[in-house]
C-alpha cells in the first residue's frame, strides 16, 4: 500500500479529478467540493499546518479468456 499525505485541499482537487466529478456541471462540482469540505472539518482534517494521509489501493486481476468449443 502506498499512503500519500497531501494538504486538504489537494486531496479535494484529487477527487474532484476523477471522471464522476470531473463530468458535472460548475455548479454541482463547487456543491460536491463543499461537501467534501464539510466532512474533512466534521472530522478535524481541515488543517494549514497538517496533512491528511490517504491510502492508495492498486489491485490487478489477471484473466484468461476461455475458448468455446
Amino acid at each position: 500500500m502506498v499512503a500519500f499525505q497531501w494538504h486538504y485541499e489537494d486531496v479535494i482537487g484529487h477527487y474532484c479529478s476523477i471522471s464522476v466529478v470531473a463530468s458535472l456541471d460548475n455548479d454541482e462540482k463547487e456543491r460536491v467540493k463543499q461537501e467534501m469540505r464539510t466532512v474533512m472539518d466534521k472530522h478535524g482534517l481541515i488543517s494549514e499546518e497538517h496533512k491528511v494521509v490517504v491510502p492508495f489501493y492498486t489491485e490487478l486481476y489477471v484473466t484468461e479468456k476461455v475458448k468455446s468449443d
